[in-house]
């Protein structure tokens, strides 16, 4: 072999597998794969086709996604995740025909007023990360006192918030993380619809977290996936029309 540079070998037939279990067992949530993990050509590929959406938090990773699906229905299959984003960047995503994005904080709302102001918005929850590999409440969040004050900015400039997110951070071993984080998320679904604020929220984004295991010494899939059934059934029942994605 004349080219010495390294190569792999996989099963991309097991990413398919993989989006039939999860649509086994989460049947109400979309999967909206994060490209940041692996933005492989062949990996982007199979998800498109089989009805996926993406989660980019760069320009580089919705240009991946442009290079291999040219033709993709922006508006709702991409979610622009980065809470915090450059100007330039939000205009780039913008001009794709994205529309859906996150926020989580002040200067970030008067941003998308200015830059991007028919865009939906999903306010990013801060939740308990403390039995996950890797914590992101440290950085991305706010608790349900600053959720509030977003919706009444939010109003002020008359923005659409849409819904909300949350992540309970990387390779959670505790299933219950994802109930106290539902029930977060249920709370300001209320207070959005009062009447001091009148948003009608119709988008849940349930982050990630979920481990690359079946081992049930751990935590498996299947296990998660029951209990936030439970919870959705509970918190967020289908006739109340919320759509849901991770």
């Amino acid at each position: 072999m004349d080219n010495e540079d390294p190569f792999y070998i996989a099963d991309v037939s097991y990413c398919a597998k993989q989006y039939l279990k999860w649509a086994h067992n989460l049947p109400r949530v979309k999967p909206f794969y994060a490209v940041k993990t692996n933005g492989n050509d062949f990996i982007i590929k199979i998800i498109e086709k089989m009805g996926g959406g993406f989660d980019c938090a760069s320009i580089d990773e919705l240009d991946a996604v442009l290079s291999v699906s040219p033709d993709i229905d922006c508006s709702k299959r991409i979610i622009y995740s980065h809470p915090c984003k450059q100007i330039s960047h939000m205009i780039y995503f913008k001009d794709r025909g994205v529309q859906l994005t996150v926020a989580d904080n002040d200067n970030e709302l008067v941003k998308i007023k200015h830059y991007w102001p028919n865009v939906k918005i999903l306010i990013r929850l801060k939740v308990n990360n403390s039995h996950s590999l890797t914590a992101f409440s440290t950085k991305f969040g706010v608790n349900e006192y600053m959720g509030v004050r977003l919706l009444q900015l939010a109003k002020e400039l008359s923005l659409n918030v849409n819904g909300c997110a949350f992540h309970v951070g990387s390779g959670c071993y505790d299933k219950t993380a994802f109930k106290r984080s539902l029930e977060f998320a249920r709370r300001l679904f209320d207070i959005a619809k009062k009447s001091d604020y009148e948003f009608k929220f119709t988008v849940l984004d349930i982050g990630g977290g979920f481990l690359g295991t079946d081992d049930e010494e751990k935590l498996s899939f299947s296990e998660v996936s029951k209990t936030i059934n439970q919870a959705l059934y509970e918190l967020f029942p289908e006739s109340e029309g919320t759509v849901l994605d991770f």
